[in-house]
């Protein structure tokens, strides 16, 4: 068997627009040999109908080129999700594992390394940064997926100009017939024993981007799906962060029939939810492209620092930055615009991305079909990392030890603080039942001794 290209992402984790990225790539690059998914952990697919992957550790032998990507992989900072918590180590290495790790394995096997259009989530620290430098230096094709991703790059002193080209998850469209589409649409209901009436609309909501509390974000998404005259569709595009729990919660208080799809039966389940509804409104970038890919109209529902983020990176490629929301009650005043105006927007992009991912293609495959094409770089790259270590350790000498050993302190509390969070949602949800309950008993008994007033007064 000739030596496997290793692709590396979050492939390992129930987050839906990671999950699509291994399967745009099978169907893009399938031909040039066998490809090995590299995840943190790695392990079976999160959702049925994606890949399995492996850990870096069991990555052995040759092999004939890396990529990084796509997905907000770079960053060095260590991972809150559940997936990646246990040990410490690899929640610090979780996701420097993904370009750092992999710019490393390039450079040991000899072999071509490809960005197929990740993002960065933020800026770069200095000494974090001299890194990111290192490992981009001799990238072979070096693409990110909006502007901002390309100016934070420059900003931390990055010598490469990366080219900004579409998220490939636009490719998703490409990935399931129309009859497998309308099959799992069609399931996803038979098998919930929910009837399916009239047209829908696609919701996905994330605690992060929430301000309301979980009766009044349910009250909105009811009115917004009462203008349409459409069913809900909940979707839980996220369950590594807690999508599934919020989408039952929210679920739970619709007084309308609603198809909740709180555990996916599979990916296509998911596409097919988005690309037959009427509308996406939701805090998934994945969820918006996957609309986008389809032509359907979309919202993105999320606050964003004022530098701005992968949100309006996205929607500001294709002059939607109109439809930004910071939160669900800008979702419901905006809902009658949103309706209203043409279609055309939406429906034109899918067309419009579709000859930039081309080219992008065309120079991946190119990329790894090559020798390495800077040779220069690579040959004195593992002594400037060497030295780059060797600086920040004598940067810091004898506290080296003790800053890694803060750095699980800060972990092991980050880890605290989401248990905490966790336990105060539930605290205060259970107020709430309880004081729902005491206002309707309040309110039973208000009516009974109004009755009974009645009673006694009425001569008739």
């Amino acid at each position: 068997m000739s030596a496997p290209i290793l692709h590396y992402g979050t492939f390992d984790v129930a987050n839906y627009g990671d999950l699509l990225f291994p399967l745009i790539l099978e169907r893009r690059l399938g031909d040039l040999g066998p490809l090995i998914h590299v995840s943190p952990v790695g392990g079976a697919p999160p959702i049925a109908g994606g890949v399995t992957s492996r850990s870096p550790e069991q990555i052995e032998g040759p092999v004939a080129g890396v990529i990084v990507g796509g997905g907000h992989l770079i960053h060095p900072s260590p991972s809150p999700l559940a997936d990646y918590r246990d040990p410490p180590a690899r929640a610090l290495m979780a996701y420097p594992s993904l370009w750092l790790g992999a710019a490393e394995r390039a450079l040991e096997a000899g072999a071509p390394l490809v960005w197929n259009a990740p993002g960065l989530p933020s800026a770069f620290a200095p000494r974090a940064a001299a890194v990111l430098d290192w490992a981009s230096g001799f990238v072979d094709y070096l693409a990110v997926r909006d502007a901002r991703s390309a100016t934070l790059m420059r900003q931390a002193g990055c010598d490469r100009e990366a080219l900004v080209v579409p998220d490939s998850g636009f490719e998703v469209a490409s990935l399931y017939s129309a009859a497998e589409l309308e099959r799992a649409h069609a399931e996803a209901f038979r098998t919930r024993g929910v009837e399916r009436r009239g047209p829908t609309l696609a919701f996905h909501a994330n605690a992060r981007y929430l301000r309301d509390e979980i009766p009044l974000a349910a009250a909105r998404i009811e009115r917004i799906a009462e203008q349409a005259g459409a069913m809900p569709v909940l979707l839980a595009l996220g369950a590594c962060h807690g999508d599934d729990a919020l989408v039952r919660a929210l679920g739970a208080r619709l007084r309308q029939p609603a198809l909740v799809v709180d555990r996916p039966a599979s990916l296509c389940e998911l596409v097919a939810c988005i690309a037959h509804a009427e509308v996406y409104l939701g805090s998934s970038l994945h969820g918006a492209i996957t609309a986008l890919a389809f032509g359907v109209k979309a919202a993105l529902v999320a606050r964003e620092a004022g530098d701005g983020g992968k949100f309006s990176g996205l929607l500001s490629q294709h002059g939607l930055e109109a439809w930004l929301l910071r939160d669900w009650e800008a979702a419901e005043q905006r809902f009658a615009a949103l309706r209203a105006e043409p279609p055309t927007a939406w429906r034109g992009v899918a067309p419009a991305v579709a000859p930039a991912l081309e080219r992008h293609w065309t120079r991946v495959r190119s990329a790894l079909t090559s020798p390495p094409n800077r040779p220069d770089l690579r040959a004195t790259a593992r002594e400037r990392l060497e030295n780059r270590v060797r600086s920040d350790l004598a940067a810091f000498g004898v506290h080296a030890a003790l800053l890694a050993y803060q750095a699980e302190m800060t972990l092991d509390q980050m880890q605290q603080l989401a248990r905490q969070r966790e336990q105060t949602a539930a605290l205060k949800a259970s107020y709430r039942d309880a004081a729902r309950a005491l206002r309707t008993r309040i309110a039973r008994l208000e009516a009974g001794s109004a009755g009974e007033d009645v009673e006694a007064g009425d001569p008739d």
